[in-house]
């Protein structure tokens, strides 16, 4: 089955409501932790035009592993956190849960930025109690990339990683400290709920860093303080403090845009790893290369998932939803696979469902 990707021209609605409503960190072993033991202060360099970070001091460093944890994390907070995101009127919604949708935030970066970016991807879908699971997966080529990554790109990959340690502290009062060993592991998170449309969407999005002059304690969730993204750029690809290059741009958008995150922090680097100067952007900043952009985007992913929802009917003991994009014809193909256990593309565990039921015990 497939159907074709429509840029339909329809009202152009805003992902909104969005608030944090939980977090929690992984640690260097790749374990899930309600905690926010991972959670990095912003520490601005005393003078941001002369900075001299060496991104190639990475001795001892461990490096992200590559090992896929599909919903996992995600799902161990909402098994934590029912009682939040329970639906207040069961019989007319249908749903055990008040989210529509539940996924990570690169789920939304990849919808938005599929109409310029010209790369195929697998998106799978399971369905319980009416709410829809979405996770992503790589394509045989995009798979076969990542195990053959050259060193070069290895070790610009890194540099992003040792980017964050030159300008993250533990507390804000604490400089950052770069002789402590990096572990690429180590993450925190903020799990979001927003509207997209008529839709309810709960995604977790790693969240670099924050802003704040206060110690922030237990959660964030209420918490006076700013979040931010860390990136990297080469001098080439910025012209007059701008970022030139619109594909660039247009993933650093998308990924603040579904967070609402408004500043981004961005090392200028040279071509051996030496960043020089930072760059303190607003997201408005990117708006020369792609504001013409932003509203296909918008038009697209709120189509695919209104699509999603018509089409996932079944639950996740019945059918797997496999949603294929080709870039060259712009079509998705749907695949509805038997439910398997061992299957690669299954993520919505008979574990996971069994632990939530326990939580509904009146609505079995």
């Amino acid at each position: 089955m497939s159907s074709d990707v429509k840029r339909v021209e329809r009202p152009v609605h805003e992902i909104s409501n969005i608030e944090i409503i939980g977090n929690f960190s992984v640690d260097g072993n790749r374990k899930y932790l309600n905690d926010l033991s991972q959670l990095k202060y912003y520490k601005e360099p005393a003078d941001i035009d002369n900075v001299n970070f060496n991104l190639d001091e990475n001795q001892n460093t461990v490096t992200k592993s590559n090992v896929h944890k599909k919903l996992d994390f995600t799902l161990s907070w909402i098994l934590e956190n029912i009682d939040i995101l329970r639906t207040q009127d069961f019989e007319s919604s249908k749903r055990w849960l008040e989210p529509e949708f539940i996924f990570n935030r690169g789920i939304l970066t990849k919808l938005l930025v599929t109409p310029y970016t010209y790369k195929n991807w697998i998106i799978c879908a399971s369905k319980f109690k009416g709410t829809i699971y979405l996770c992503n997966f790589y394509t045989d080529e995009q798979l076969m990339e990542e195990l053959n990554k050259s060193e070069r790109n290895k070790r610009q990959t890194s540099w992003g990683f040792k980017f964050e340690q030159c300008v993250r502290s533990e507390s804000p009062n604490a400089d950052p400290d770069v002789s402590v060993p990096l572990d690429e592991n180590e993450e925190f998170y903020c799990v979001f709920k927003s509207k997209f449309g008529n839709k309810t969407l709960l995604y977790a999005a790693e969240i670099d860093g924050i802003s704040s002059q206060e110690v922030i304690n237990n959660t964030v969730v209420g918490k006076e303080l700013e979040l931010l993204e860390f990136k990297t750029a080469f001098f080439r690809n910025l012209e007059d403090d701008k970022v030139k290059n619109s594909i660039t741009a247009l993933h650093w958008w998308a990924q603040s845009y579904a967070v609402n995150i408004s500043n981004i922090v961005c090392g200028c680097k040279t071509n051996i790893g030496q960043v020089k100067r930072v760059i303190k952007y607003k997201l408005s900043d990117l708006d020369h290369c792609i504001k013409d952009k932003q509203k296909v985007c918008k038009i697209f992913c709120n189509n695919f998932l209104d699509f999603i929802k018509e089409t996932v009917e079944d639950d996740y003991d019945k059918c797997l939803y496999k949603f294929s994009y080709n870039m060259k014809n712009q079509k998705i193909t749907i695949n509805e696979m038997d439910p398997d256990e061992t299957s690669e593309y299954t993520f919505l565990y008979p574990r996971y469902i069994e632990k939530l039921k326990e939580h509904f015990p009146d609505h079995l």
